[in-house]
């Protein structure tokens, strides 16, 4: 029988890998258009939320008080003064993306905050009306940059304590591992099991379906080799595949995060991944590929021709999906128990992994799990290979 197997693997293996089309597109394609697509849309979106420096701002001041005229100039903001009547055409100007900014003081600003004691008073304190247009990234930018710039402002003005004002020591105690782990997690492991259903949804109808259609499969059946050695070398060689476009989507995946969530920055990196954690991730892989294939190749096997196996495919690569993203949304704690759930316990797993919160138990029972389901689909497969009614139907 191993002979048989070798004989059915190799015999892919040539088909595969002897067509430079098809192992360019299942392999070499998936992970070089992730890359290139999440590359352009992290650049696209860092420029569009990033305002033009050249860009001069049209901003309006209505009563400003003779504390806070320093605060523009600080920021080398030209402005414009106008008077109460006036703000109502400066607020269309700024709805109709004509001016960026309108900042109205109370009169008498200095006096009334002088006075006010918030303990004592009860009453609302003095505001600074400041109105903007968020559809306009320059408006909003603008808005944020001075809403910082009015709440140290505030601070001088009746200063009893300071909050992380030494620029020198780092108040944020989150590491790179946990910044890392947290983008990673929430969205890698969707994308990972997605691209495995993908790449097993891409290779497994054309190896067995595509054989009946073209008549090829009824002369390997007719030859002296076991229908269980031709059923299970198909699985084999079929997660060889899979498991190289799935590989391929990965890494174009893990270059391109970066900087499709951080808009360029080079604060994300892989490497704070342990050996443990990718030998941990490869295992939990391999036996989700052989899962998946298993799946779809006895959707393959039953199915006439490639296109009535992809329309078949389909719905399971759907439910794949919502799987995907429910085990997304979950909570990071999980019970023993929901690892048994073949493909459900993989999202749940890849989540753990990327946020280093696993235990080799949940991997454990994850592989063995998927391990069974596969090795109960290839027998599956191998009594559907031995029905005539279902390999030689038209």
């Amino acid at each position: 029988m191993r002979s048989e197997l070798l004989t059915i693997i190799k015999k892919e293996f040539r088909r595969f890998f002897g067509d430079k089309r098809l192992f360019f597109s299942t392999v070499i394609l998936p992970g070089l258009i992730i890359f290139i697509m999440y590359t352009l849309m992290g650049q696209l979106m860092a420029d569009f939320l990033k305002p033009d420096e050249s860009y001069k701002p049209k901003v309006y001041v209505c009563n400003e008080p003779e504390s806070a005229k320093q605060i523009l100039k600080s920021m080398n903001i030209t402005y414009h003064e106008v008077k109460l009547g006036q703000t109502a055409s400066v607020k269309q100007k700024i709805e109709d993306q004509k001016a960026d900014l309108l900042l109205v003081y109370p009169d008498d600003f200095d006096e009334l905050v002088a006075k006010y004691d918030a303990i004592a008073s009860g009453e609302k304190a003095p505001e600074i009306e400041m109105f903007y247009n968020s559809a306009a990234k320059e408006s909003e930018a603008l808005f944020k940059t001075l809403t910082t710039a009015y709440d140290s402002y505030e601070t001088t003005m009746s200063n009893k304590f300071d909050i992380n004002a030494d620029q020198d020591v780092k108040f944020d105690l989150a590491t790179e591992e946990d910044s890392t782990a947290q983008v990673f997690a929430m969205l890698v492991p969707m994308l990972l099991v997605m691209m495995l259903m993908s790449g097993c949804m891409a290779v497994a109808p054309d190896a067995i379906a595509g054989e009946k259609e073209r008549g090829t499969m009824a002369t390997l059946l007719v030859t002296p080799v076991k229908r269980s050695s031709i059923a299970l070398g198909k699985v084999i060689s079929l997660s060889v595949f899979a498991l190289l476009s799935g590989i391929s989507s990965t890494t174009g995946v893990l270059l391109s995060l970066p900087k499709l969530m951080s808009g360029g920055e080079e604060n994300l990196s892989a490497s704070v991944y342990t050996v443990g954690d990718y030998a941990a991730l490869a295992v939990s892989i391999l036996a989700t590929v052989l899962c998946i294939i298993s799946i779809f190749s006895i959707v393959s096997t039953f199915a006439k021709s490639v296109k009535e196996a992809g329309s078949y495919s389909t719905p399971i690569m759907l439910v794949g999906t919502v799987v995907a993203v429910v085990s997304s949304m979950g909570s990071s704690e999980h019970s023993l128990k929901l690892f048994t759930i073949p493909i459900y316990n993989s999202a749940m797993l890849f989540s753990g992994i990327f946020s280093m919160k696993y235990t080799m138990a949940q991997v454990g029972v994850t592989v063995a799990s998927n391990l069974v389901l596969a090795i109960v689909c290839v027998y599956i497969m191998t009594r559907m290979f031995n029905s005539e009614k279902i390999m030689f139907s038209r």
